[in-house]
């Protein structure tokens, strides 16, 4: 794990940018107003009745354009972030300069999953708001500090994972089509620390999981695993540890479904990279291709079905009043 990431206090810090006038310029990177304590998880875009939803298709949710760029203005109006957005059809409008990408938000009771794609070509160009979790699929930019704040700037590749992050991402061209997956979720900490944590040479846990006279079986030593039956499905996760949360990466071999697991402590969000998965999920069953997010919510038992090689990113979405400021819960 690296420590360095550079940030001082990120939460005064966001605080600072909302007082300048930010979250009016930027407002699908800014929650809105919410109207109790117990939805200050960042369930920003989930309405009431909707505690039982699990699965978001990504073809029902909306692509939107957004547009990104940096002004050389010293005027008043710049004061504290040279930084300007623009978002839907509006983005057509930015200089010619900007970072243009597209957003997708999925919204959960629990918290909130956001997809940033760049293409490959273009420039990279992102200020880091409100997320508290960034894990870069592909492609890679740099990491520097917000305008006027001291810190190093640090390379982030693909594979890379930022927790409670801050700074400004930047690649002047990207070389491929570069994908961030990040989170706006609680933390089991009250003030956790931030932190890069790089993929490269992270180790691997590995299981085998299937199904035997109607038993869930689990083996994760070698010789166990060896004699698993061909059906059984292999998990291979690398777990990004941070404080007081983990992203955890996990490719799933084709198989017939795995063991049966209940999420006890919170819920978990998750993200389907790649491949198709078929969910049992409490009392509901659905299946998830590339580009779906669902929530595996507390208390439910549920497994995997893998009819192809698949990989997901997930995180827990604990409940945390102490992380919210005041001003992002209605009174």
């Amino acid at each position: 794990m690296d420590n360095r990431l550079p940030q001082t206090d990120r939460r005064n810090a966001l605080r600072g940018m909302v007082g300048l006038g930010a979250a009016a310029v930027a407002l699908p990177l800014f929650p809105r107003i919410i109207t109790s304590p117990a939805q200050a998880q960042a369930a920003f875009g989930v309405q009431k009745g909707m505690s039982d939803l699990v699965h978001i298709k990504g073809s029902a949710v909306e692509a939107v354009p957004m547009a990104e760029w940096e002004t050389a203005s010293t005027s008043a109006e710049a004061a504290g972030s040279p930084l300007r957005y623009l978002m839907g059809a509006e983005a057509a409008k930015a200089p010619k300069d900007a970072a243009h990408y597209t957003v997708k938000t999925f919204d959960f009771p629990s918290g909130s999953i956001r997809v940033l794609t760049f293409k490959k070509g273009s420039p990279l160009l992102h200020q880091i708001s409100f997320e508290t979790e960034i894990f870069f699929v592909s492609g890679s930019a740099t990491l520097s500090p917000l305008f006027g704040l001291e810190g190093k700037t640090e390379k982030i590749n693909a594979g890379d994972a930022l927790f409670q992050p801050g700074g400004m991402l930047r690649n002047p061209k990207c070389s491929e089509d570069t994908v961030l997956v990040t989170w706006v979720v609680g933390n089991a900490k009250q003030s956790p620390k931030g932190s890069i944590v790089r993929g490269k040479g992270l180790k691997e846990a590995s299981r085998a999981e299937w199904q035997e006279n109607g038993k869930d079986i689990s083996a994760r030593d070698a010789a166990a695993m060896k004699k698993a039956p061909k059906d059984a499905v292999t998990l291979i996760t690398k777990r990004y540890e941070a404080d007081g949360n983990s992203i955890r990466h996990a490719l799933l071999k084709k198989g017939t479904r795995t063991s049966l697991g209940t999420t006890s402590r919170n819920d978990v969000l998750i993200y389907l990279v790649k491949g198709r998965l078929g969910r049992k999920e409490g009392d509901q069953h659905f299946e998830m291709v590339a580009g779906d997010a669902m929530r595996e919510k507390m208390g439910n038992p549920g497994y995997w079905e893998v009819p192809e090689d698949s990989i997901f990113l997930a995180t827990d979405a604990p409940f945390n009043p102490a992380m919210y400021s005041p001003t992002m819960v209605a009174r």
